[in-house]
């Protein structure tokens, strides 16, 4: 690999070196690098589709599993398909990520679309990370379309942290799952969009299992006249537990677009939204305005009503110029105003008392 592939590795999955473990690496749609182990097989797909199948075995524990993609041919567009088979009892670490170098000099498209699903078995556990990059020189386009499917079987727990970090210029990012019972779907989304660009979030998530759980956070900063949509969709078909969340700071002239979904199909179906985004315009001026609005609706079916609840609250976020928990000190303020008012109101009050008695 030359010096800008070895760069985009280190962008997309830390990787200074050869990793440690399995691994599969993948560059301008040819195979790199691909090692195995005695609990993790790689095969590559004989359907007629570009991918790879990953065996891993049950009960294994403690390895990982990296399969990052490079694009440094510009103008290269590709569909890459890979399924992920995981055992019974299994633990591992899945480290995924695409990375784009476009400097073709012209007006060339380069494109990733990842499709991976995953297979849990039961009482399996997966960390599965990926990051997203693009750069070049201008002229061309990054565009990726990472798409992940994922079967939870009884007991199964799964964490997916993915992270555009700069430069795709357009991406559709779309999650779908299924969970039986006892099942855990953790999302981790963090989202940085900048000049004209545009990202597209749909998340859709089916509990069908009794004691099942989902919780879906997306962090995300849109600058420049960039453009994000998040959409997540909940089906609680059972007594499960279900939350989405969506946070933004906006700067510049860009634009976020937030619309959760409930769906409580089942009587014991417990699903839950906050939204809470955060104007912030110019980081750099000596003058910051800063605008606040603040949501969260509860709800939760009884008998054949349904009970709403409102409760402040700003989850923290992982992006440095944000102002931690801005609503609470405006709620501390408001408290204290409200505290001195009634204090004024029983002192007059005693006052007037007393100017009665001595009239008497």
């Amino acid at each position: 690999m030359d010096a800008i592939e070895k760069d985009l590795l280190l962008q997309i999955a830390d990787l200074h070196e050869v990793p440690e473990g399995a691994y599969n690496i993948r560059g301008n749609s040819e195979l790199k690098g691909r090692k195995t182990t005695e609990n993790i097989d790689i095969v590559t797909k004989t359907d007629g589709k570009s991918g790879i199948d990953i065996y891993i075995k049950a009960g294994t524990k403690n390895e990982s599993v990296h399969i990052p993609v490079i694009i440094s041919k510009a103008g290269l567009q590709e569909v890459v398909y890979n399924d992920f088979h995981i055992g019974e009892n299994a633990e591992v670490v899945i480290v995924a990520g695409c990375g784009i170098h476009n400097c073709g000099g012209k007006e060339l498209t380069s494109r990733h679309d990842g499709v991976h699903t995953f297979y849990l078995g039961k009482n399996a556990k997966v960390k599965y990370v990926e990051k997203h990059y693009g750069e070049g020189d201008g002229n061309g386009k990054n565009v990726m379309n990472p798409e992940t499917v994922a079967h939870l079987e009884e007991g199964a727990e799964m964490v997916l942290e993915t992270t555009q970090i700069k430069g795709i210029d357009s991406t559709k990012r779309l999650t779908r799952a299924t969970l039986k019972a006892g099942a855990s779907l953790t999302v981790k989304e963090k989202l940085y969009t900048h000049g004209t660009q545009e990202a597209d979030t749909d998340f859709v998530v089916d509990m069908n299992g009794d004691g099942c759980r989902a919780d879906i956070m997306s962090r995300s900063v849109a600058a420049g006249q960039s453009v994000q949509r998040f959409v997540s969709t909940m089906n609680g078909n059972t007594a499960c537990h279900g939350h989405t969340e969506c946070d933004a700071i906006i700067m510049d002239s860009a634009s976020v677009t937030a619309a959760p979904c409930l769906s409580a199909n089942h009587i014991d179906a417990e699903l839950t939204e906050g939204v809470a985004r955060v104007c912030h315009r110019g980081l750099r001026s000596s003058a910051l305005r800063l605008r606040i609005r603040l949501r969260e609706r509860c709800k939760r079916l009884r008998g054949s009503g349904m009970a709403f609840w409102r409760r402040p609250w700003l989850a923290e976020y992982d992006f440095p110029d944000v102002w931690h928990g801005a609503w609470g000190r405006f709620d501390i303020r408001r408290q204290a105003v409200q505290r001195r008012e009634r204090q004024r109101r029983r002192s007059r009050a005693f006052t007037l008392s007393a100017k009665r008695a001595n009239r008497l």
